[in-house]
């Protein structure tokens, strides 16, 4: 964790957190946003708000799993969270792990959906370097019903 982490708190208006976020963008590395359910509608909001920055969505469900699980699936949450993490330090071009020999294809993607409200398209090099990250928001199209993308890597 930082030292000195900005903890903002919204409910239904997000009027402070943007004027907190202006006021000190410059000193902001990166945001994670805790949302109360899968479909809050402040979601794209949020997403389009903190685009200049490395930002993770969760849950606070997801947040307070381990209150929830038997002491026996706890391992569960530990890998929620640490895929949390990982996802985070591989946005800021930080990696949790180290590979001992290079991949062989030339490149890696990862999508992920937001079913009826976002995709994202990440892109990791041979070494498993954070190469980028594409957001499409669907706005209740299907997934076929989009325009075709297509990546090249050379």
């Amino acid at each position: 964790m930082p030292r000195n982490p900005f903890l903002w708190g919204y409910r239904d208006d997000p009027s402070p957190i943007v004027r907190n976020y202006r006021r000190f963008k410059d000193n902001v590395l990166a945001t994670v946003v805790i949302f109360r359910s899968v479909d809050d509608e402040l979601y794209e909001f949020y997403k389009r708000l903190f685009e200049e920055k490395v930002s993770q969505m969760v849950t606070i469900r997801l947040i307070r799993m381990k209150e929830r699980l038997p002491k026996e699936e706890l391992h569960k949450y530990r890998n929620i969270i640490m895929n949390l993490i990982s996802g985070l330090l591989g946005k800021l071009s930080l990696r949790p792990w180290l590979l001992d020999d290079e991949l062989k294809a030339k490149a890696y993607i990862g999508i992920d959906l937001l079913p009826g409200r976002a995709a994202a398209v990440t892109l990791m090099d041979t070494w498993g370097n954070y190469m980028g990250e594409e957001w499409i928001t669907l706005r209740d199209q299907r997934l076929a019903q989009m325009t075709c993308i297509i990546l090249y890597i050379d």
